[in-house]
């Protein structure tokens, strides 16, 4: 009877050290995944594009809520950004000053990503009147 004892006590004890285990990874884990955030959207005005440094900058237009909280949100632009134009696949190139997008993004590690850019309408044609004479 004290050998059956002594092993059910050793199985006790067994499991208490895995739970304590298991409960200690699921405290680290829980500290170290990162956060999965839900992708936001934002719609507005192009100010500027840097295809060298990868980023797009965008001043939401004014009927965004956040349009009160920034005057301006600098994307990166990262390989796998998609751009849209038409319902066509199109590429950073083809973004320009001027042109209203739609930039569907999520925050990681402080920076805003961007993950798609839908084009609205090309950008407006700069006119300038030169006087000859």
């Amino acid at each position: 009877m004290f050998k059956a004892e002594s092993g059910r006590s050793s199985a006790v004890r067994l499991l208490t050290r895995i739970s304590a285990l298991l409960a200690m990874l699921i405290l680290v884990l829980s500290f170290t995944t990162p956060a999965v955030a839900m992708d936001s959207r934002i719609t507005g005005v192009v100010t500027a594009v840097d295809t060298y440094s990868g980023t797009l900058v965008v001043r939401p237009a004014d009927n965004q809520p956040s349009a009160m909280a920034m005057t301006e949100y600098t994307f990166v632009l990262r390989h796998g950004t998609r751009v849209v134009l038409c319902d066509q696949n199109s590429t950073v190139e083809n973004l320009g000053i001027g042109q209203r997008v739609t930039v569907t993004y999520h925050e990681q590690d402080g920076k805003t990503i961007a993950d798609r850019i839908d084009i609205s309408a090309p950008p407006a044609p700069v006119i300038v009147a030169c006087n000859l004479e």
